[in-house]
């Protein structure tokens, strides 16, 4: 039996805690592709704007305001179909509760012309306060917008675009080995700028498992050791996603990504790896476990 890639990143999800939500009122229509998204959003404020007769739910916030960095990882989208994209977050709350949010898309940075929002399933620990969710009833070669609510505070905006049904022309982003050890994250940045691309595509080694100085000296890995534990590798991505190049091209940008070897270890094999030692790194098949856990969370 074969499966779509969609479906797979649907069982996957399992990890992520992905959900489909179908937006409730999608209309045709292109949102503006001019310029780059130039706001990044208020995180000061506590409620969601009420923008009128579009029979969606708003955001209200009554409790005590989350810290100014509970999205400090950014936002991010990705694997666009023609209806749907799955959007991402993190929050990173206070203490260890459970956190609920809400999210919103819209056709206009504004939010004045909205296509779906929705309450999303509490995050926890049990995926790194990661949040997947799978939009979906989404017109074709649309640019869309979104946001995330937390603790009464609001993430940047992030814009995406679904995938076109039929077209004879699609720009495409390549970009692989993320060596954070190496430098800066530059290449990023320029993608960021670049309003005329529909999809980045990562085709490998989003990150890297060596310890500072081991490959690479020009900045401090996080953990400093090698990534071997599931806190290992989450503590990895957390550096990568504070990087604030890499979050510009995620949140002006879909992407779709696959894996090579260091997402988990170099040169890996289905017994083992260069890079793994049994003796004192434990089992492989827990390290590759714990990476692949944490690529689906991330």
């Amino acid at each position: 039996m074969t499966i779509s890639r969609r479906e797979l990143l649907r069982r996957a999800s399992m990890f992520g805690a992905a959900s489909m939500i179908p937006s409730f009122s999608a209309c045709g229509g292109k949102g503006s592709e001019d310029d780059e998204i130039g706001d990044t959003g208020d995180s000061s404020g506590t409620d969601a704007s009420d923008t009128g007769g579009d029979g969606l739910p708003t955001y209200t916030w009554e409790g005590e305001l989350g810290p100014e960095s509970v999205f400090s990882h950014g936002v991010a989208s990705g694997d666009p179909l023609v209806d749907a994209v799955i959007l991402w977050t993190r929050v990173s709350p206070a203490d260890e509760a459970p956190v609920e949010a809400f999210f919103e898309v819209a056709l206009d940075p504004a939010f004045e012309q909205r296509v779906a929002a929705d309450w999303i399933a509490a995050t926890d620990t049990s995926r790194d306060y990661t949040i997947k969710i799978d939009v979906v009833d989404l017109e074709p070669e649309t640019t869309y917008y979104y946001r995330f609510y937390a603790q009464g505070r609001v993430s940047p905006i992030g814009r995406t675009r679904t995938a076109a049904s039929v077209g004879e022309h699609l720009s495409i982003a390549v970009v692989s080995c993320s060596s954070y050890a190496h430098g800066y994250f530059h290449a990023y940045r320029d993608l960021a700028g670049r309003a005329d691309l529909d999809l980045v595509l990562h085709v490998g080694d989003y990150i890297y498992e060596y310890g500072s100085g081991t490959y690479g000296d020009v900045r401090e890995y996080d953990p400093p050791t090698e990534c071997v534990s599931l806190d290992d590798y989450r503590r990895r991505y957390r550096l990568y996603r504070s990087d604030l190049d890499l979050q510009e091209a995620h949140r002006q940008h879909p992407f779709a990504t696959t894996w090579d070897d260091h997402e988990i270890a170099n040169d890996g094999w289905v017994g083992g790896a260069e890079n793994h030692q049994l003796d004192s790194e434990g089992e492989w098949a827990a390290r590759r476990a714990a990476a692949t856990q944490v690529y689906f969370e991330w």
